[in-house]
């Protein structure tokens, strides 16, 4: 009896696992098939996308190109109005206002289609207004003045613009100068008078003074034993220097006592370095 219900249980046991395998394995499948629906989603969500932008692409760059297309002729319509209306002045005033013009379309594109646009819109205006009020020769006699007039105008400014370019062109090349004859000073004068050792003496004039003693001024003689022995020998002179001032200029040179006057001297000799100009 007791086998039957082992066997039984163990049956029991058996199915269930079976149950929850199949179970598993179901899941999985649909999880499978959820995930490929989900990246065949995303990928036509993504063409899609992809469409549309370009259509969005398209009208944005046909609406610019008929915008652009626009601009440039209301910019030749301009154009052909003012010389037109130039053609009825004077020679000389017609002369000079086409160099304007060719000033102002090298120099500042946008600003005169700005300042021409603005013209225009006060023009019409004022065309209407004297359409109103007087007859057709007055109205052009009016419109010539204005025309004149902002002609000078943006002459002016544009004068005033240059100037302060020029101005600041002017300063700027003064400061490179400044700088450029700061940073090489040394490298200005005249070639026998430039002071050309080898190493750091080169890069640092203040060492000069110190090291105005003639072929002692290798490193490599320096750092030999024999010459620091002729140095201290010597009295702590380097080899052609002149002799150093008595102790009462010294003191006043440099001030303190004798002994710390001694010191000093005696490690300026150490250090290759005169009383003359000091390296530290």
């Amino acid at each position: 009896m007791v086998m039957m219900v082992m066997m039984m249980m163990m049956m029991m046991m058996m199915m269930m696992m079976m149950v929850t395998m199949m179970m598993m394995m179901v899941m999985m499948m649909m999880m499978m098939m959820m995930m490929v629906m989900m990246v065949t989603m995303i990928m036509m969500m993504m063409m899609m996308m992809m469409v549309m932008m370009m259509t969005m692409m398209m009208m944005t760059m046909m609406m610019m190109m008929m915008m652009v297309t626009m601009m440039m002729m209301m910019v030749m319509m301009m154009m052909v109005m003012m010389m037109m209306m130039m053609m009825t002045m004077m020679m000389m005033m017609m002369t000079m206002i086409m160099m304007m013009m060719m000033m102002m379309m090298t120099m500042m594109m946008m600003t005169m289609m700005m300042m021409m646009m603005m013209m225009m819109v006060t023009m019409m205006m004022m065309m209407v207004m004297m359409m109103m009020m007087m007859t057709m020769m007055m109205m052009m006699m009016m419109v010539m003045m204005v025309m004149v007039m902002v002609m000078v105008m943006m002459m002016m400014m544009m004068m005033v613009t240059m100037m302060m370019m020029m101005m600041m062109m002017m300063m700027m090349m003064m400061m490179m100068m400044m700088m450029i004859y700061s940073s090489h000073s040394d490298g200005l004068k005249k070639p026998d008078e430039r002071f050309t050792p080898s190493g750091r003496e080169a890069r640092y004039p203040s060492v000069k003074l110190a090291l105005r003693g003639g072929e002692m001024n290798s490193h490599l003689a320096v750092m030999t034993p024999a010459f620091h022995r002729r140095l201290w020998h010597e009295g702590g002179r380097l080899g052609s220097e002149p002799p150093p001032p008595p102790l009462s200029r010294l003191r006043e040179m440099r001030g303190g006592s004798d002994g710390v006057l001694m010191g000093c001297w005696v490690s300026a000799a150490r250090h290759r370095c005169s009383p003359w100009g000091s390296m530290s």
